[in-house]
């Protein structure tokens, strides 16, 4: 996904994440996740740069986080269950 934002406006992406089943997965928290943010010179910056995952609804989850500086950013989501290779969006 890529998505135009303004510098200091929050950037975010909503993931439906389901179990094979095909069941709403509920209740997961930013602990379940590995997160990886990488800012526009491709430098590792999650420990300095707060990304929040929330549920909003039935297995529907936000994930944001507010660019300082302006370019492509990357970020990257781990569950070990529901997504183990990973999604991506810039």
């Amino acid at each position: 996904m890529r998505t135009e934002v303004k510098n200091g406006a929050p950037a975010y992406d909503s993931l439906f994440i389901v179990d094979s089943s095909g069941n709403p997965v509920e209740g997961l928290t930013e602990a379940d996740f590995a997160i990886r943010l990488y800012n526009p010179n491709n430098v590792e910056v999650h420990a300095s740069i707060i990304v929040t995952i929330s549920e909003l609804d039935l297995g529907l989850y936000r994930v944001e986080f507010a660019p300082n500086m302006v370019g492509l950013w990357t970020l990257l989501i781990y569950h070990a269950m529901y997504f183990p290779i990973g999604k991506i969006a810039d």
